[in-house]
């Protein structure tokens, strides 16, 4: 499956360590299945750090994070906070 994020830097690997705290579902690496709320955050972001924002894609399997010892928590509708998929250690 394909998913995306949005930030203020391109992101080559998912490092869950460098996740912010204190986010909606708590610390995790938030994606979604639509371009369009992945672009959202993109600009979001990087208007607060002063660059253009990127969206990153990336070929989602949906069995790594179980074999990884992660949760994720699935939206099947839209969520409120723009993200439908969250990978997380917590």
């Amino acid at each position: 499956m394909k998913v995306y994020h949005g930030s203020y830097t391109a992101i080559n690997e998912i490092d869950l360590n460098r996740c912010e705290v204190g986010k909606d579902f708590g610390r995790g690496f938030y994606v979604t299945s639509l371009y369009e709320q992945a672009e959202f955050w993109a600009i979001r972001k990087g208007r607060a750090k002063r660059t253009a924002g990127v969206v990153t894609e990336f070929d989602f399997n949906e069995n790594i994070p179980e074999v990884m010892g992660l949760k994720v928590l699935k939206f099947d509708g839209y969520a409120k906070n723009g993200w439908n998929l969250l990978c997380k250690t917590d």
